[in-house]
């Protein structure tokens, strides 16, 4: 009965004393909120960091690049989904690979055309014009140039996504400008 009665006015307990010990409910429930929000900063500065460690050294070119590009997005859309981009700490270090990442994919992308004489990439930064720049003749000459792709789906959808990690990274820095 003792228990029942103690959980009926927990909320009304603002502190309480075991062996001459004084506990103060408020006080630990604002220092494990902090610790919490400590932690959960560590927590996604590690998986940024480990978004960019290779996994292995017998992985295709694309695995480890584009994989590792793609698991950034995804950690800075789950830090943008808890409320915690705006964190300095958290945003110091995603700007600083952002930049570099979105710039390596555009060149990236930009690689795409240089089968033509004159690529038609070049100079471009929106992905929407890019994709409608893709032809059926940059896309032959890919498969005939780049050993990786076998047939004209593997090239077309690995040349679709790399155009759309660069699309998400560049999303991304638009939720960083917010």
């Amino acid at each position: 009965m003792f228990i029942c009665l103690t959980g009926y006015f927990l909320k009304e307990i603002q502190e309480f004393s075991i062996g001459g010990n004084l506990f103060k409910l408020r006080d630990i429930g604002n220092k494990s909120e902090k610790l919490l929000h400590d932690m959960q900063i560590e927590y996604y500065k590690m998986r940024i960091d480990m978004a960019f460690t290779p996994t292995g050294f017998f992985g295709g070119v694309g695995n480890s690049i584009f994989q590792s590009k793609i698991e950034f997005y995804n950690v800075i859309r789950e830090i943008k989904d808890v409320g915690l981009l705006k964190n300095p700490t958290l945003r110091q270090k995603i700007e600083i690979q952002l930049r570099k990442s979105l710039q390596q994919q555009l060149e990236n992308v930009h690689l795409i055309g240089n089968v033509l004489n004159e690529n038609p990439l070049n100079g471009k930064v929106d992905p929407l014009e890019i994709r409608g720049l893709i032809s059926e003749e940059i896309i032959r000459k890919n498969i005939k140039d780049n050993d990786l792709y076998r047939d004209e789906t593997t090239a077309k959808n690995t040349i679709l996504m790399r155009i759309e990690i660069y699309e998400n990274l560049l999303k991304a820095c638009n939720w960083l400008e917010e």
